[in-house]
């Protein structure tokens, strides 16, 4: 993004009145690609995919990419948690005239 977007930003999230460079001098409200990695649990190669695919958001400053702190993570769906469907259970009984029926055009074309 250019120093435009990043002005926009700003603007837009209320951080007219915050410090521009936190403790570790990088830009407040925002993580190295390193701390994105870490954050959303992923290799540093799959940060490196999402900022050329623009599925992660980012500001290129000082050679570096910087990730704003509030990004949500892409796939999104690697955060919900795996929900067990519960409902009926469906019991096949041999005897039903659906298999024997299959079975029969089974052995009819055999």
């Amino acid at each position: 993004m250019t120093g435009r977007e990043l002005v926009i930003y700003i603007l837009e999230n209320g951080l007219e009145d915050q410090e521009i460079i936190d403790a570790q001098g990088n830009p407040a409200g925002m993580m190295t690609p390193e701390e994105a990695a870490e954050k959303f649990e992923v290799p540093i190669a799959t940060i490196t995919a999402w900022l050329g695919t623009g599925k992660l958001m980012s500001f290129f400053i000082g050679g570096t990419h910087y990730i704003p702190a509030n990004a949500q993570n892409p796939n999104k769906w690697m955060t919900k948690t795996k929900q067990r469907v519960e409902g009926p259970s469906i019991k096949i009984d041999p005897t039903s005239r659906l298999i024997n029926a299959v079975e029969g055009m089974h052995n009819e074309a055999v």
